[in-house]
Parts: C-alpha cells; sequence; structure tokens
C-alpha cells in the first residue's frame, strides 16, 4: 500500500472511531473524554463521570440477539456474584449501523495466578 493509501486508512479508521464515540454519546447519554483501542474491536472510553467502559463492536455476522444474550449471561453471572464483567448500562447491547456495540464496565487488570 502506497504511503497516501495508507494515510487515507488511518483517516478512515479515525473517523469510523469518531462516528462511534458520537453514538455511544448520544445513545447512553455520556459524555467521552478519551476513548481508546485496546485490541481489534474493542475500545476503552474514559468518562466525565463514573468508571470507564469497555466497548466491544462484533463483526456484522454476530446478530443483536446473540449480543443482547452475552449481556444476559454477564447480568446472570452478577446475580450470582461471580466475578466478571459488569453490563455499563441497563441496555448495554446496541447496533449502531450494520455492527452490534456491547459496553461493559472496566475492570483493572489483576495478574492471574502462576500453576504450582
Amino acid at each position: 500500500m502506497t504511503s497516501r493509501g495508507q494515510k487515507e486508512d488511518v483517516e478512515e479508521k479515525r473517523e469510523r472511531l469518531e462516528l462511534l464515540r458520537k453514538y455511544l454519546e448520544r445513545h447512553y447519554k455520556i459524555q467521552i473524554v478519551r476513548f481508546t483501542r485496546l485490541d481489534r474491536g474493542v475500545f476503552r472510553a474514559d468518562k466525565t463521570e463514573g468508571r470507564s467502559w469497555i466497548v466491544r463492536v462484533f463483526p456484522m455476522s454476530r446478530s443483536l440477539e446473540r449480543i443482547q444474550g452475552d449481556a444476559q449471561i454477564l447480568r446472570f453471572l452478577e446475580e450470582n456474584n461471580f466475578p466478571a464483567e459488569r453490563c455499563a448500562a441497563p441496555e448495554p447491547a446496541s447496533a449502531p449501523g450494520e455492527r452490534g456495540v456491547l459496553v461493559t464496565e472496566f475492570v483493572e487488570g489483576v495478574p492471574g495466578e502462576k500453576n504450582a
């Protein structure tokens, strides 16, 4: 890819990221001060109020119904005090455009246990 093509690709990704940020702010009535890519389709949203969120953007092949099912599983785990991510909003699954999104609360990582 040429340098010009790479610049256009980077600019297109920035524009999509900005559209996602604006969608989240409108949909969930929040204000995001920093939006950082953590992995492919996974972002950290630092907000002006409350805990940061993890925003997962799923491929078009994953239906909104399946993403809502993921949220139901997370709620079940929370109700049973299982240490897992927590949904970040009453309706954490949504679909801006053709891709589904799931928002959960950011959990600071801890080192895993080493096998003895």
